[in-house]
């Protein structure tokens, strides 16, 4: 997962179930619970229905609903609303639970993938300028066979940038792949809007909280499913599937915790740091052109530099404020469904309540994945681009 001091990370005593979890990770890309195997002879679903119909059926659901099951069972007193505990820490614990086992670096797998190759084109373009920068100190030939000389420089150069060359081309694979994933039950993101995430700071942020509601997605299917096969249900089975819906929610609501603290305590300061770092240089360039004009030139190339660094600093500050104020009017509906959620596990009594409730948290499953994606006209102007990459990684730090 990102290096990024408020992104959750695993426990250090990872429980069973977790563990269960990562074992039978999320095949295709990771995004969500389906077969890593498919019979030749089966026809492959097309709808989304089917897709959710086939994903549910498998092996690895599941298992993973085993998972939500122990979950729920071991924290009675949260699932009912009933923590009494010293600042709800059961509560606090239940929740990052529920969310490590949809957020966990299996459940992004080609995400995770992505991560990994521009870890190593980032560690390839530093070795790259090193060389170039220290190329005119090579000698041209030396009787040590271990010794660096330009000839070797230029090939090692030229190597590192064709290896650069082909992490991109996976990279753009992976993303294919990961896309087709996240639009596996109905178009949710376009080609520009995960290229933007793939490298922005808040990108991960954001697809976590994709994959919790495609899990949202099968966990509701299954439930419907099983209601309308054994009509009202018994109330053990209610309390079950109430439950286990439940966890999702309180998984979701973590997910929306994660990303809103990310935005305002890492981010945003990082980014108003950046900026005004910025301006002083754009400041500074200029009272030494005033003073030096012969190097008038170069100085203005310093100053447009600057300007693009505060210009794409502006357009994240926006996109960022925005995606924050779209988390906060998210996250009071999913608070407003935990309620009722755990209201009817505390006194449904048949399935009428549960099907209520699942088919009224239908239309709130869709609404992260209803964001507004960022208007990126200026990012991805083609001097801004390169701005932009840097900016990120700087927040990523």
């Amino acid at each position: 997962m990102t290096a990024s001091s408020y992104t959750y990370f695993p426990f250090t005593i990872m429980k069973k179930f977790l563990c269960l979890f990562a074992v039978v990770a999320l095949s295709l890309t990771g995004c969500i619970l389906t077969e890593s195997v498919q019979p030749a002879s089966q026809v492959v679903p097309s709808t989304p229905e089917e897709r959710l119909a086939y994903d549910i059926d498998g092996e690895a659901f599941g298992k993973c609903w085993k998972s939500l099951s122990d979950l729920r069972q071991e924290y009675p007193d949260v699932v009912a609303g009933k923590d009494d505990t010293f600042f709800k820490r059961h509560t606090k614990s239940f929740a990052r639970e529920a969310f490590e086992i949809i957020a966990t670096d299996a459940g992004l797998k080609k995400f995770d993938e992505i991560k990994n190759y521009q870890k190593k084109i980032a560690a390839n373009q530093a070795e790259i300028n090193d060389l170039s920068a220290n190329r005119l100190g090579y000698p041209n030939e030396s009787s040590n066979p271990f010794a660096m000389t330009r000839d070797k420089c230029d090939k090692k150069i030229a190597d590192l940038t064709q290896r650069n060359g082909e992490y991109e081309r996976a990279i753009k694979i992976n993303a294919m792949e990961l896309r087709q994933d996240l639009n596996r039950y109905g178009e949710i993101i376009d080609k520009n809007y995960l290229d933007y995430l793939i490298v922005s700071a808040e990108g991960e942020n954001v697809l976590q909280l994709i994959n919790t509601a495609n899990v949202l997605k099968q966990i509701q299917f299954a439930i419907k499913q099983q209601m309308e096969r054994s009509g009202s249900g018994n109330a053990s089975q209610i309390e079950q599937y109430t439950g286990i819906y439940l966890v999702l929610l309180m998984a979701w609501d973590e997910a929306h915790q994660v990303a809103m603290k990310n935005i305002s305590e890492n981010y945003l300061p990082k980014l108003q740091k950046l900026r005004a770092e910025a301006v002083k240089n754009q400041e500074d360039a200029q009272r030494l052109m005033e003073a030096n004009p012969n190097e008038r030139a170069g100085l203005e190339a310093n100053i447009r530099i600057n300007d693009n660094t505060i210009r794409v600093a502006d357009t994240c500050n926006r996109i960022l404020l925005t995606k924050k104020d779209e988390l906060i009017q998210s996250q009071k509906k999913i608070e407003s469904k935990i309620a009722v959620a755990q209201n009817t596990y505390n006194t449904v009594k048949t399935g009428t309540g549960l099907l209520q409730l699942i088919n009224d948290a239908s239309q709130e499953y869709e609404a992260v994945l209803n964001f507004e994606p960022p208007v990126l006209d200026t990012i991805y102007e083609e001097k801004m681009l390169d701005i932009f990459k840097e900016v990120s990684a700087k927040l990523k730090e």
